[in-house]
């Protein structure tokens, strides 16, 4: 695989994505094992730390890190976004040097596309991991059929029309472009990796989140780990922990941070059976995924035809069980149950939720639980499967 790959990159920091620096610099390394050179633009707020082991390391890679600003006002903050795409074609050597765009998907993608093809006529695979303004409309921060929903489907029309390859990451995304008119032939899925595709296996006296939270081994821990916001729904966590509050066995852990943590603290404000933890560190994410006696992977209803957690290749690295509150007609509670990898309950039912974690607490783990959910890891979302992906595209393209 030759060639040269430009990788624009439009987020605040790596930061922003807990994992994001080591998910994007172990795809990094492939590309460049295998011959292709990268040119990366991307931006980082004014005080954040630089991410150095993502952009550098190697002779393959060329990096041009820009400053950016916080913008709070929605509005304000894409305009300003449109500002930063712009203000990266001024390094026409980084987009002139490249054979391909590799661009991730964020509100105004479209004119980064628009500049690859228009103004470089070089190619492009669009990386779509959220799909923009669908996300917006599910978790009811855009209202469908208004001006600026409009708006923005018609320029993430353009932008999909324009791509030579739409690389997704679940099926569910993929059938709703292909609803919204884009052409299947041009749609690959590509599901999320995990840090490493080697079986995790943590001793529990080694664990450091087990010594962190002072964990027992007599109690049942269904635990939620990510960002807290509108799409992950953990009112729903929080109400199943209301069910269960006479269980002194089971326990439930919400670790995390997000614009929605201090609303969800003050719904559980009466419940003994939740402890919180701020957001940790990424090396410590698999250690809270094996402590947990079940993992919960939580969206609003809808969320999962356009976003699919990036968190499921990790906990199905560490070998546990998962229970999965999405929409249970969609293609990814359709990938749970097909492996047996864990339970699928509604989003909006906090009973069905509370009726499986009690259920599970009351009986013995299965013994195939481990060798059922590292199948699953191998053949869906293991690094191996996503990087033999990425190579075909690339060749093909």
């Amino acid at each position: 695989m030759k060639g040269k790959t430009l990788f624009y990159l439009q987020m605040r920091s790596f930061h922003e994505a807990p994992g994001w620096e080591h998910f994007l610099g172990s795809l990094f390394r492939h590309l460049t094992s295998e011959g292709m050179s990268m040119r990366i633009l991307c931006y980082k707020q004014k005080k954040a730390s630089q991410e150095a082991s993502t952009v550098s390391g190697s002779d393959m890679i060329q990096a041009k890190i820009l400053n950016r600003r916080y913008q709070s006002n929605f509005f304000v903050r894409y305009l300003y976004e449109c500002w930063l795409v712009i203000r990266a074609a001024l390094h026409p050597k980084f987009w002139r040097e490249s054979d391909y765009c590799l661009a991730h998907s964020f509100p105004s993608t479209f004119l980064c596309i628009w500049l690859t093809k228009v103004i470089f006529r070089k190619k492009v695979v669009y990386w779509i991991q959220d799909l923009w303004p669908e996300n917006a409309v599910e978790i009811g921060a855009l209202r469908r059929g208004s001006l600026p929903h409009k708006f923005f489907a018609r320029m993430e029309q353009y932008a999909c029309r324009k791509a030579d390859v739409i690389v997704t990451i679940s099926e569910d995304i993929r059938q709703r472009l292909i609803e919204c008119g884009v052409a299947e032939s041009k749609i690959q899925i590509v599901h999320n990796w995990s840090y490493s595709d080697d079986e995790v296996s943590i001793p529990w006296e080694e664990n450091r989140f087990v010594e962190l939270a002072d964990l027992s081994r007599d109690t049942f821990y269904a635990v939620y780990a990510g960002a807290v916001g509108a799409p992950q729904n953990l009112e729903l966590v929080v109400d199943a922990a209301a069910l269960l509050a006479d269980r002194t066995d089971i326990r439930f852990f919400i670790i995390g941070d997000g614009i929605s943590v201090d609303a969800i603290k003050e719904r559980a404000r009466t419940l003994d059976n939740i402890t919180f933890f701020p957001l940790q560190p990424s090396n410590v994410a698999k250690h809270i995924y094996s402590a947990a006696s079940v993992n919960l992977i939580t969206l609003k209803k809808g969320v999962v035809f356009t976003a699919l957690p990036s968190k499921t290749a990790t906990i199905l690295a560490c070998g546990r069980p998962s229970i999965v509150c999405v929409d249970t007609d969609s293609q990814y509670a359709a990938l749970i149950r097909k492996y047996g990898v864990g339970h699928v309950t509604s989003p909006t039912d906090p009973g069905a939720l509370a009726d499986v974690i009690a259920q599970m607490a009351s009986v013995e783990e299965d013994p195939d639980t481990r060798g059922k959910v590292r199948k699953c890891f191998e053949e869906q979302f293991s690094q191996k499967a996503a990087f033999e992906r990425f190579s075909e595209i690339f060749d093909a393209i």
